[in-house]
């Protein structure tokens, strides 16, 4: 009786060293995953923040020169230097709060959460319903004020794209800057609505 109390407080030893050891191998990846996303987003905040002020700053001085000369186009222009100014201050509002983030922070978050961050991720089959799975916790929250940054710079590049297409053919071009601002509008609208209801619902990471 005593063998078989050993040998199965061994297997027993055995099973909880290997989940030790997978649960470290899950909180690393945690870290790791975070840490990536957090270093990509704080050099997009300064990069991007730059290159969407010139780009307003550059379709105001086009607004101006409208309104000089009386074109018909100057609410076109309009519109398009109050929605570049409005993605500006979602910029600013993200990487208000990315700015606090640091490893330390995340480390922090990664450690209270640990216990069902670990849980949810073994009860996951992959990452997408990991994070289903984990909605509105700290670090999905950390996650997606990271990522916010990308989805930014893409509608920012959209628009720029879109501006500068067939800019030889002004008459072209004046449909295409009418057709991004409506893109713009819409993404805009959507992105400040998923801000509002998943992320400003609690603090954000903060040192």
């Amino acid at each position: 009786m005593n063998r078989r109390i050993a040998a199965l407080l061994l297997v027993v030893f055995a099973f909880s060293a290997l989940f030790a050891e997978e649960d470290r191998e899950i909180e690393l990846q945690l870290r790791n995953q975070a840490l990536l996303l957090l270093a990509s987003a704080k050099h997009e905040c300064g990069e991007l923040s730059k290159k969407n002020k010139a780009l307003a700053d550059s379709m105001e001085g086009i607004r101006r020169q409208a309104v000089e000369h009386k074109n018909t186009s100057v609410n076109l222009f309009s519109d398009a230097v109050y929605l570049l100014g409005y993605l500006q201050e979602r910029l600013r509002d993200v990487c208000a709060d990315i700015v606090f983030a640091s490893p330390e922070s995340v480390d922090e978050l990664i450690a209270a959460e640990k216990k069902d961050l670990i849980k949810k991720r073994r009860e996951s089959a992959n990452f997408a319903e990991f994070i289903d799975k984990i909605y509105g916790s700290g670090y999905s929250k950390l996650l997606y004020i990271t990522t916010a940054v990308s989805n930014l710079k893409k509608m920012h590049n959209e628009w720029a794209e879109s501006m500068s297409s067939e800019s030889r053919d002004i008459k072209r071009m004046l449909v295409n800057i009418g057709e991004a601002n409506k893109h713009l509008r819409e993404q805009l609208l959507e992105f400040t609505k998923g801000y509002k209801l998943f992320y400003e619902a609690k603090e954000p990471v903060r040192k």
